[in-house]
């Protein structure tokens, strides 16, 4: 997971799966009538997910409660989109239907990282009120802190620092390296003064 000390909006790739006749192929021959734009494919609902369109989004999985499996090709589903823009309306909505918000990408990443990596802030609150386990490594064995102190997001390092019963602030990560390791190494010493804040708790 590549970071920056800029301040950036994370974008995600097309959401219209590989393969799917609504991809960038089909939609340049719009004409050829293979085309599906993504208002009306399977894909819709992550599309909802990112606008918080609660009421439609919430009716479309009532209907059909299968559309919370769908994935984009970075095996992101409706959770990660809407902790990605802020969306808590939308994770009410799953988690209301039995949704799995703590559901990975094909990264590893739950809705609690994607939503550290953009500052979500309202997101990561009821991620962390909702069982959330900010603890879980992904693939490049970042878990909630490591991630936040690696690129540097001080709004996200603060709001972790509120469920500090729920954090491990030694916890190992790539390396052995813990958060404030990270924090130190890419000069982010906003994150480092948070993170020495921090009770020491023993799990």
């Amino acid at each position: 997971m590549i970071c920056s000390s800029k301040k950036s909006v994370e974008v995600e790739e097309p959401i219209i799966p590989v393969g799917y006749p609504g991809n960038k192929s089909s939609l340049e021959n719009s004409g050829s009538g293979n085309s599906c734009p993504i208002r009306y494919g399977p894909m819709r609902i992550l599309q909802l997910a990112e606008a918080g369109n609660v009421l439609e989004f919430e009716q479309l999985i009532r209907e059909k409660p299968m559309q919370l499996l769908v994935r984009n090709n970075r095996g992101r589903t409706a959770a990660h989109h809407a902790a990605l823009h802020n969306q808590v309306g939308i994770l009410r909505v799953i988690e209301d239907c039995k949704g799995d918000i703590g559901v990975l990408d094909d990264e590893g990443n739950s809705p609690l990282l994607i939503a550290v990596k953009s500052e979500a802030v309202d997101c990561i609150h009821y991620l962390l009120q909702n069982r959330a386990f900010p603890g879980m490594l992904n693939k490049k064995s970042q878990a909630a802190l490591h991630l936040a102190a690696e690129c540097g997001k001080v709004k996200s390092l603060e709001t972790l620092a509120q469920y500090f019963y729920l954090l491990d602030v030694n916890q190992p990560g790539d390396r052995g390296r813990t958060p404030l390791h990270l924090a130190c190494i890419n000069d982010h010493f906003e994150c480092v003064k948070i993170l020495e804040s921090l009770p020491l708790i023993i799990f």
